[in-house]
């Protein structure tokens, strides 16, 4: 009686080709699936990265805070802090 079986067969068509060709094929599979995964990385990250300036409106905080650091720099501390003001109600 035959306790376990197994579910699936497991076919490795690429790990067991032999020869040079074998390997090119397998390199190249490899090569593929990881210039995929890096192009999707990429394509979610842009997205990610837009979502969350739309979701946080980053551009409407971004200009008052370059403002108040230029005038905080010259010595404008009044600008300097309505610019802050301005970013912090953002």
């Amino acid at each position: 009686m035959m306790i376990f079986s197994p579910i699936y067969t497991f076919k490795p068509s690429l790990a067991t080709t032999s020869g040079s060709d074998g390997t090119e094929q397998f390199s190249t599979a490899i090569t593929n699936a990881r210039d995929q995964f890096e192009d999707e990385l990429t394509t979610q990250g842009k997205k990610l990265v837009d979502d969350m300036g739309n979701a946080f409106n980053i551009e409407s905080v971004q200009s008052p805070l370059s403002l108040a650091y230029q005038y905080a720099f010259t010595g404008n501390i009044s600008e300097s802090k309505s610019e802050l003001q301005i970013a912090s109600s953002e």
